[in-house]
Formats: structure tokens, C-alpha cells, sequence
């Protein structure tokens, strides 16, 4: 029989927070417990190597749609008399890949783009609801609920994809979890964060990353139930998309230190390479195209998983106006920032990540990092469009743009 397929991403996960997930880890203490290294720094950068083993440069068309001419991995598998459902917790940036899924929800982001608010008045009162509950929009139990009613449905095989929202900022763990931390510290601190941004005082710094690790320890809370419902012999890989930075004097996921684009990977009942440096999330789907029985289409930029391969990225950074890309292999790291305007680059960094993990120390130019340009600089004259190409959400509606507010992207 062939084996279901299961692909669970989870938006903003740091590397370093895998101590406060047991649930998660006992999970897979039969599989492989590793990290990853994703394509970007933000979400819209980093699914079309999740689910198209290729860069977003590759997918997506001039208004940030993905285009039509793309082989993904749902395509693929449904081809291949997969039924194929994905289950999200309201991220408008994934709304792109509606038309790829037999069966598609967005925690009620609909392809018409239904209206949330009906008026200002209704806006400000369900942002604020929510905040005082501290509750997220769409919870890890409410697309868990639909994604076991689906799968149940599904005579097989099938590829479930979930996408849970939890550690994703505004950091709202719930009431209990709050209290935790401190209701009137909690509240002060999420306040601050929205008047200041980068410029908020420490203390409520420390008070959100707090506030943070509450909402990773409640999704570890919830998402075990997935394994209450799908096949034993199910391959699942479970990953975060990116990570989210707080180290570096910025605070979101918009540049490609390890604190945005190193994430937890864990895997099952599938094929992949036990050693212990970070494999490639641009690997991901034809490991899982190799459950399939199906070899890896020759455009994508991916293979199959294999720990300790070099990995490339690259990330828009609009609020700078700004463009990174990186080469990193298991010991070093070059980035490299361009103006996005003039395509002048303006920073230089290079890391030695065994020993400066915490990318401290910028030993550009006083190091030899011309075998690591030279491969940057191949990788970007592949994907040179990239400073040009500006990218959209590919939806475009009052609750859409609320909704990225909601996030920090506007």
C-alpha cells in the first residue's frame, strides 16, 4: 500500500526552541531529529522551495502568483492518484497555492477573499477581543479538527499539508499561558511592541520573546493530536518555515541570520540522511515525491535530503528597501545586502558558525571568503531578476491587508 503523506510547517519557529517542545520530539523518537536550512527568511520566500523544490525567482510571476507552468509537489502527487489536502491557519501569504490542492482552507481566507470586518468599529473590536484573550485568529485545535475530518473522508493515499500559526507573532498563547509570564507585564509589553517596533525598550523585549516561547509550548501541546489520526506507517516531516529574529537588533524575520532561516526538522517513516548537520528545506519535497516512487523533476533546485549540503538564500527586505543573499555550508555563512534601487551592494558579513553560532562577530575582510563569493556570485547570476522582482501577496482585499498588518508586514 502506499504510504500517506504528511507535511506539518510551522511559521516563525526558531531552532533553539526545540527544548520546549517534548511532545514534539517524543513524537519522533523513533525518526530523525535534525534542523534545516530554509531558501529565505519569510514565508512568501520559502514555500516554493517547500512545496516546488525551486526559489521563489523560479515560481512566481510578475504579481506574486505562482505560475502556472510550475510542477509542485500537490500537482505531482495528485497526478499520481494522491487526494491532497492543506489545512492553514490564515496566512494570506499562502492563499497562492489554493488552486494546487484538491481540498484548501485558510482559516476562512477564501479564493473571493470573504470580508472579516464589516466595518472600522468591527475591525478595532475583533483585533481587541482577541488581544485581551490573547488568542490567535486560527488555533493549531481548529485546523487540526479540519484536517482529521478530511483526512478521515480520504479512501487514500493521501498528502495532508498543515500550516499552524502559533509562534508567529502578535505572541498571543492564551489567558493561562499569559498569566504566566504576567497579564499586566504581557499586555504593557504587546503595546509597546506595536507603538515602537525596533525601537521598544528591552524589558518588553524580553517580555515578548517571554510571551514567545508560550506559544511554541502550547502548539507542542496540540500538535501531537495529528498522530492520534494519520496512518502509523504515514512519512511525516515536521519543520518550521523560518524563524523569527531577536538577537540582531531587529525584531521579525526579514534577513538571513541562523535565527531565521535555521529550523527544527523532524521526519518519519521516510528516507533521509541521519547525519548531523542541517539538511536543505529546498530538499523537502523530493524526499517526499521518493515515497511516491517518483523521481525529482529536472528545473526544480532540489534533490533529495542529505545533511551538510551548501545552501542558498535569499530575502526581499522592503522596510529597508533592501535585498540579501547567502551561501552557508555547516561552518560558514557569507551575506551579502543590495540596494534594491540601484542594485548597489552596501554589506558584506561572513560568520564562522562553528564557532560564532550566535553571528556576532563579521570576519569580512579579514578572512578568505573567495570560494564561498564565488559561489554566491554563480548562485545570483541565476537568479539576477531577483532585485527587480516585485512580489505581491498574489490576493488583494481589505481583510488580506488587515490581516498583514495583524503580522507586522505592513
Amino acid at each position: 500500500m502506499t504510504q500517506d503523506i504528511i507535511l506539518v510547517t510551522i511559521d516563525a519557529l526558531r531552532h533553539d526552541m526545540v527544548d520546549h517542545m517534548p511532545n514534539v520530539t517524543e513524537a519522533f523518537s523513533d525518526g530523525i531529529q535534525t534542523d534545516a536550512v530554509t531558501a529565505g527568511a519569510a514565508t512568501n520566500w520559502v514555500f516554493p522551495a517547500i512545496l516546488s523544490g525551486s526559489y521563489y525567482t523560479k515560481t512566481y510571476d510578475d504579481s506574486g502568483l505562482v505560475r502556472d507552468d510550475v510542477r509542485s509537489l500537490p500537482d505531482l502527487l495528485g497526478e499520481n492518484e494522491y487526494s491532497t489536502g492543506a489545512f492553514l491557519a490564515f496566512n494570506p501569504y499562502l492563499n497562492k497555492w489554493r488552486n494546487r490542492f484538491d481540498e484548501f482552507w485558510n482559516g476562512g481566507l477564501s479564493g473571493t477573499d470573504e470580508e472579516w470586518h464589516t466595518n472600522s468599529v468591527m475591525k478595532w473590536l475583533n483585533r481587541g477581543y482577541r488581544t485581551a484573550l490573547l488568542r490567535k485568529r486560527v488555533s493549531a485545535t481548529e485546523v487540526l479538527d479540519r484536517a482529521e475530518r478530511w483526512y478521515d473522508q480520504q479512501s487514500g493515499p493521501r498528502f495532508l499539508w498543515v500550516h499552524l500559526m502559533e509562534p508567529h507573532k502578535p505572541y498571543y498563547p492564551g489567558l493561562r499561558r499569559g498569566a504566566d509570564v504576567g497579564l499586566i507585564r504581557s499586555y504593557s509589553s504587546i503595546i509597546e511592541y506595536q507603538r515602537h517596533g525596533d525601537d521598544t525598550a528591552q524589558r518588553h523585549m524580553d517580555v515578548q520573546h517571554r510571551l514567545y516561547r508560550q506559544c511554541v509550548e502550547r502548539m507542542d501541546s496540540e500538535l501531537p493530536r495529528l498522530f492520534e489520526f494519520i496512518d502509523d506507517d504515514a512519512a511525516v516531516i515536521v519543520t518550521g518555515d523560518h524563524g523569527d529574529e531577536f538577537d540582531h537588533g531587529h525584531y521579525g524575520h526579514e534577513r538571513l541570520y541562523d535565527e531565521c532561516v535555521r529550523v527544527p526538522f523532524f521526519s518519519k517513516n521516510l528516507p533521509a540522511d541521519q547525519g548531523t548537520d542541517p539538511v536543505r528545506q529546498i530538499d523537502i519535497p523530493g524526499t517526499l515525491l521518493s515515497v511516491a516512487d517518483q523521481p525529482v523533476p529536472d528545473e526544480w533546485n532540489g534533490d533529495r535530503l542529505t545533511a551538510g549540503r551548501t545552501a542558498y538564500m535569499m530575502t526581499p527586505r522592503p522596510s529597508t528597501e533592501t535585498f540579501q543573499c547567502a551561501v552557508r555550508t555547516p561552518d560558514r555563512k557569507l551575506i551579502k545586502t543590495f540596494d534594491r534601487n540601484t542594485g548597489e551592494n552596501v554589506r558584506n558579513e561572513c560568520y564562522q558558525l562553528e564557532t560564532d553560532p550566535q553571528e556576532r562577530a563579521n570576519e569580512y575582510g579579514s578572512v578568505d571568503v573567495s570560494e564561498l563569493e564565488t559561489e554566491l556570485d554563480r548562485f545570483m547570476r541565476e537568479h539576477k531578476h531577483a532585485l527587480s522582482m516585485d512580489l505581491q501577496t498574489g490576493s488583494s482585499s481589505d481583510a488580506v491587508n488587515e490581516r498583514l498588518k495583524n503580522l507586522g508586514y505592513k
